[in-house]
């Protein structure tokens, strides 16, 4: 894809994002583990990280994370917390998600932060580095889709684990 074409992408994507209100937009970065070994009978064999396993591992954060908040009305009555989210990730740097999530209840970052990290922890490929922060504001959302460390800028956003009310 074209500089040119991915400078373009990137502006309807930032125009459209900016329009999402978040009532109380939490910053969160998510890394993934470069691969898992699986062991099966004697033989062991290690299976590498890629977009699709990131994604779905995402979406099983985001479950686990929506249960805890909204308990069965998440899954009865899709009731989710309001979501962003970016895959971000070269050949030199992990994988890792930018995400901006409009949290459900004031909370310290601490608080968050533990809750991030017990849960991203109960999956299969969410590796121990994390990082929150509270408030996130415009500047976390250009930096979010920011063209560097993306190998396609189109793609890097996950709108499948995206929920924008």
């Amino acid at each position: 894809m074209s500089f040119v074409l991915s400078r373009k992408i990137q502006s309807s994507v930032r125009e459209y994002l900016s329009g999402c209100d978040f009532e109380n937009p939490i910053a969160i970065t998510l890394t993934m583990k470069q691969g898992i070994r699986i062991e099966s009978n004697s033989q062991g064999s290690f299976i590498s990280i890629n977009r699709d396993r990131a994604s779905q591992n995402l979406r099983h954060f985001l479950n686990l994370l929506n249960v805890h908040y909204h308990g069965k009305k998440s899954s009865r009555y899709g009731y989710r917390m309001p979501t962003i989210a970016v895959l971000e990730g070269t050949k030199s740097t992990r994988l890792h998600y930018h995400l901006l999530i409009d949290w459900p209840r004031l909370e310290s970052e601490q608080q968050i932060a533990g809750r991030v990290l017990n849960l991203w922890g109960k999956t299969q490929w969410g590796f121990n580095e994390t990082h929150v922060e509270l408030n996130a504001d415009r500047g976390w959302l250009n930096y979010m889709t920011k063209l560097r460390g993306k190998s396609d800028f189109a793609s890097s956003i996950d709108w499948e684990n995206c929920t924008l009310g």
